[in-house]
């Protein structure tokens, strides 16, 4: 009997592309501060950390490459994006996610890779509802995550940020969520 393997959405990305998704590690910390400070204009720092900031401390970069789901996408040795969840200590089955790509990698689907690796590897992990806390004024985050599944939640946090919510298949159907996703890219 033959067995089918079939290729994951990340393998099918990364074949498509120039760049390089894998789990970023310590050794990253040097990039992932470059990536930061160069990578992203003070437009994109700010939306992406809910504040600004202008410098990347040997700290911060440290913290934003730990962490059991923390990808790195890479051009060539750039970090060029990241992406990452954060599991809700009271709920293990709950997790906030969070994106980053350089400012000349937008719009190239690189965002879109890296939030395909979150949703699959937190399916993996148990993870079933994933948020995403996106400021009021990021108008292109919030279009790019209900493109991708995500639909916002309607209870009144205060503050400027609105918080938009993705519900996970079990594991046992894990398999079918990236395959649909394919093929709905594929139709476009």
């Amino acid at each position: 009997m033959t067995t089918l393997s079939w290729p994951t959405l990340e393998q099918l990305w990364q074949r498509r592309a120039a760049w390089r998704i894998r789990r970023a590690h310590i050794g990253d910390r040097a990039a992932m501060q470059s990536f930061v400070e160069e990578g992203l204009g003070a437009t994109t720092r700010r939306l992406r950390f809910h504040g600004a900031i202008k410098a990347c401390s040997t700290r911060l970069a440290s913290a934003l490459v730990e962490g059991e789901a923390v990808w790195a996408a890479f051009d060539d040795s750039a970090l060029i994006g990241e992406a990452r969840f954060v599991r809700d200590e009271a709920d293990p089955e709950r997790a906030e996610m969070a994106i980053a790509v350089a400012d000349r990698w937008q719009g190239r689907g690189l965002g879109a890779a890296l939030l395909g690796t979150v949703l699959a590897q937190a399916q993996r992990a148990g993870v079933r509802r994933l948020l995403a806390d996106v400021m009021c004024g990021n108008t292109r985050m919030q279009r790019f995550v209900q493109r991708h599944g995500f639909a916002p939640l309607l209870h009144w946090r205060g503050g400027d940020t609105q918080l938009y919510e993705c519900q996970l298949a079990a594991p046992q159907d894990a398999w079918l969520g990236p395959l649909v996703a394919l093929y709905r890219r594929l139709q476009r």
